[in-house]
């Protein structure tokens, strides 16, 4: 009787490349996870700069739809020891301020102060006198909505009140 001594050969893999295989697609998988993290943190940021974009446009049009409304020049005046934009306007005073970080709009001289925006960092409305029409610009700074934000939203604003100049 003969015996059959033949080595049989099996496909497959062994313990060794079947480890390397796994190391690998784990140092892949650690990695796109790192990826896709960063890019949730961005489209977040992005989407927390748009907001604030949207607000301060937003905020900005008011503001210029009511210079140009004015019945008279606006006028800077002091109210609660703070500096504040007074707008005439047919409906009445319109008034704007900066405090605490935010800034405040009221209408009519004893109507309560609301917030218009938050995170505001700096607010000046001057008056332009280099024009002959009666015109405001409103310089804004407000705070990054990312700590590590790589640039600061910063807004100008320029309105030309129409009844005055006529």
């Amino acid at each position: 009787m003969k015996l059959n001594c033949q080595r049989r050969w099996y496909a497959g893999m062994s313990l060794d490349q079947c480890l390397v295989y796994i190391s690998v697609l784990g140092v892949i998988l650690c990695i796109s996870g790192m990826s896709i993290g960063k890019a949730w943190d961005a489209h977040r940021a992005i989407s927390r700069s748009a907001n604030d974009i949207q607000r301060a446009v937003n905020a900005g049009e008011r503001w210029r739809a009511e210079i140009r409304s004015a019945l008279r020049p606006p006028e800077i005046c002091t109210i609660e020891a703070q500096p504040a934009l007074r707008i005439t306007t047919a409906q009445g005073a319109i008034e704007y301020r900066q405090f605490e970080g935010t800034l405040q709009r009221r209408d009519g001289v004893d109507g309560a102060w609301l917030v218009a925006l938050n995170r505001v960092r700096d607010s000046q409305m001057t008056a332009l006198t280099s024009t002959n029409a009666p015109g405001w610009r409103w310089e804004l700074e407000m705070e990054p909505a990312h700590k590590r934000a790589r640039l600061r939203p910063l807004f100008t604003f320029t309105a030309v009140a129409l009844e005055v100049a006529r």
